[in-house]
């Protein structure tokens, strides 16, 4: 990845994207959040910090730190003075509450230069006694005081307000302005009204503190490598909160009052500053257990600066770890679900890398969810080689286990719930996670050479699928993040080009079935004396069937390029089945994003950049369901390419005459099949107004169902479409390209 790419932060929301953000994130908490979760600190290991440095520093804190906690408490005291009740004055008066909240936020800045060298004391503070901490990298509570933290993938700062959270948690001295170096971070606000905590905790508010942290969260999470879940140390006036984000939701620990030394809520955030400086691992802190940095012998790749080695999974023969090969290919935007990193990795071991380059994918699979590994075991391959054109090559995969060489140790499954402390399966249907080995290596499908390789990469992933859904397998998650042009698409077969990945959301057919193994823990040996001798079964391994189970009321896949059918259904809280015409809209929705890219990047002109980003931003970047309907509806992501203006000669290089056509032709269809869907629906309820009136329905007709119109996208359809403009790019990269009018032109001086 390009690091100039990533240095670009993201442009400032209108205050409709902010309040639609503020919204959806709202929503995507919502049932998420668990208050008053006493084991966060267990997670953090608060009592595993030295007692007797604590009691020397608890000792002097007060006295030492005198100063800085009265300023705190004054700030404090004014910011809760300003109105009483500043947080109600939104519903009314939403001027008052911004003046309002404006002037709170200056106590809160004020707060800044105190907590600095508050932290600053604890973290650095060293007892007399020779008790020594067992982590020795110092950590420090950085004060963030840059405009911009900095993603290695700028698109995962698209669409989103500038987020940067007041302090972070990082190596002592380090200057990075990087997500990824940041270990944990800590938000102020000046008063405690403003804690995570509704007043009702049956109340379904979510407080504008929660939203703010959930992003930092996904933030840290998307740009850290191989970062599970994330903690936010949250300051609200003299009370603070420790919150952990993960892939399920967020537990958020008791408060405490920093200052208040007769209930322990001041060594208790003593015990928290110091844990999270100087004893928690990286672990500890959310790294992946099965991960590990690798040795400094091993090659760096792509400028990127670090590699990583990954363990095994359990259902490879061979048995390989991997290293992870430059920065990931692709990173989850979203903080809530899969999850999904991607990786291209090589096989290791204590030597060094070998073999040739694959693609390593984590993501986190829900209990009752199929496993992607067990569906590319299920599918039906016409050779032995079990493969297909135009779709990856599986090599192996499983959910992950943290391997233990103990004899009588069984090794747990990595869920969410184990995560957080419990059972591996305490939380009803707890994320698993799970990664996938394949050999099909690929570039993002956006960084297409030309436009003839793009079409070419279309036709054979469209192949990939039809030939799983000829078995009754649904990819059901199109995507430009799920097509890939393959790693030397100019010297590839034909059909090889391009290939379809991440079948996770695939329907499986009924009558298939899918043995899993399943882990058996040693129990005791029954029989004479064995018992006594504490004597123990070996551990093994079961098989089972699979019934796979499919969700009709969540959607699979990233909203943006869902078909409108499934986002309509969804806004209404309705059941709905995906159908093969729906991922057929949603590879359209994936050659306009990836031709927007293309033309982003393209266009030299600096205004002519500037509108096709908004373009982008407009068909693209939206966060709220509705917003995405109307774009869609109005078929913003195909008509923009008949209206863009872009000055000769860089209009025929970034925009030729063939793909044009083909968008034309794409928003004819589609045009049509809403024109088809308002029809069937006038149809319907001309129908159900007529039996209304009869009273009596005909028999065998069901009134309370509409018939779903017969789709105008089809195989055949995008084939030819896809098909007829690959011909005429050829012919124009060719330099024998011929419009319309000189066609005809041509044809009446051959008659």
């Amino acid at each position: 990845m390009q690091r100039s790419a990533a240095a670009q932060p993201a442009p400032p929301l209108t205050s409709e994207a902010l309040e639609a953000f503020y919204s959806t994130r709202r929503a995507d908490l919502l049932g998420r959040q668990i208050f008053n979760v006493e084991h966060v600190f267990r997670r953090l290991k608060v009592d595993a910090v030295p007692a007797e440095l604590v009691a020397n520093c608890l000792a002097s804190f007060s006295v030492v730190n005198q100063t800085h906690i009265c300023a705190l408490k004054l700030l404090e005291k004014r910011a809760d003075s300003i109105s009483p009740n500043a947080l109600d004055y939104l519903p009314d008066d939403p001027e008052g509450h911004r003046i309002v909240q404006a002037l709170a936020d200056v106590e809160e800045e004020r707060m800044y230069q105190h907590l600095i060298l508050i932290f600053k004391y604890i973290t650095n503070f060293d007892s007399k006694s020779g008790t020594e901490l067992p982590n020795d990298e110092r950590r420090e509570f950085k004060h963030e005081n840059s405009s911009a933290l900095l993603s290695d993938n700028a698109f995962i700062l698209q669409g989103h307000p500038e987020a940067v959270p007041d302090f972070c948690l990082v190596p002592a001295g380090m200057r990075s302005n990087f997500w990824r170096d940041r270990l944990a971070f800590a938000e102020i606000k000046p008063t405690k009204k403003h804690g995570p905590q509704p007043n009702d905790l049956e109340s379904d508010t979510v407080k504008d503190l929660c939203v703010e942290a959930a992003e930092y969260a996904r933030l840290h999470m998307s740009s850290r490598p191989f970062q599970l879940f994330s903690i936010g140390l949250l300051i609200c006036g003299s009370d603070f909160y420790v919150g952990i984000f993960d892939r399920a939701g967020v537990t958020y620990s008791p408060c405490y009052n920093m200052w208040d030394a007769e209930n322990k809520g001041m060594e208790t955030f003593i015990r928290v500053v110091l844990s999270m400086s100087r004893l928690l691992s990286a672990y500890d802190l959310g790294m992946d257990p099965t991960v590990r940095l690798a040795p400094r012998t091993f090659p760096t790749f792509n400028g990127y600066p670090s590699a990583y080695i990954v363990d095994r999974v359990p259902d490879d023969g061979e048995q390989r770890s991997w290293c992870t090969i430059g920065p990931p290919l692709f990173t989850a935007l979203p903080l809530f679900g899969s999850g999904s990193l991607v990786w291209l990795v090589k096989a290791c071991n204590d030597e060094g890398v070998y073999g040739s380059e694959m693609v390593l994918k984590s993501n986190w699979r829900l209990r009752l969810q199929v496993g992607e590994s067990l569906i590319h075991r299920a599918i039906a391959y016409p050779t032995a080689e079990r493969s297909y054109p135009g779709l990856a090559k599986f090599v192996t995969g499983g959910d992950v286990y943290i391997f233990n060489d103990k004899a009588d140790h069984i090794d747990p499954l990595m869920t969410i719930a184990y995560l957080r402390g419990g059972d591996t399966l305490a939380l009803e249907n707890s994320p698993i996670l799970h990664r996938v080995i394949t050999e099909s290596v690929g570039r993002p499908l956006w960084e297409f050479k030309s436009y003839s390789e793009l079409l070419r990469a279309l036709i054979a992933a469209l192949k990939g699928h039809k030939f799983l859904f000829d078995q009754g397998m649904l990819h059901r998650d199109v995507s430009a993040g799920n097509i890939l042009i393959a790693k030397d698409a100019a010297s590839a077969p034909p059909g090889c080009e391009g290939f379809i990945n991440d079948i996770e959301f695939v329907t499986i057919p009924e009558n298939v079935e899918i043995r899993t193994k399943e882990k058996v823990a040693p129990v005791p040996l029954w029989g004479t004396g064995a018992r006594a001798l504490g004597l123990m079964t070996p551990e093994t391994e079961r098989s089972r069937v699979s019934f796979p189970q499919t969700s009709e009321t969540a959607i699979m896949g990233t909203l943006q390029f869902k078909a409108v059918d499934v986002l309509e259904a969804a806004e209404r809280n309705q059941q709905f089945s995906q159908n093969v015409a729906g991922d057929l809209e949603s590879i359209v929705w994936t050659l306009s994003y990836c031709v927007m890219r293309y033309v982003m990047e393209k266009v030299k002109d600096e205004t002519e950049r500037e509108t096709m980003t908004k373009i982008f931003q407009t068909t693209f970047g939206h966060l709220a369901l509705s917003s995405i309907i109307t774009s869609r509806r109005s078929l913003e992501p195909i008509t923009w390419i008949s209206t863009l203006e872009i000055a000769e000669p860089s209009r025929d290089e970034v925009l030729p005459e063939p793909m044009i056509i083909l968008f034309e032709k794409l928003a004819l269809k589609m045009l049509e099949k809403d024109t088809q869907s308002i029809r069937q629906s006038l149809e319907d309820h001309e129908r159900i107004l007529l039996l209304r009136e009869s009273k009596l329905p005909p028999p065998g007709v069901d009134i309370s169902s509409e018939p779903e119109p017969e789709s105008t996208l089809a195989y055949e359809i995008l084939f030819e479409y896809f098909e007829t403009a690959l011909d005429q790019m050829v012919e124009w990269e060719e330099g024998e390209w011929l419009d319309g009018d000189a066609k005809e032109i041509t044809s009446l001086l051959d008659i």
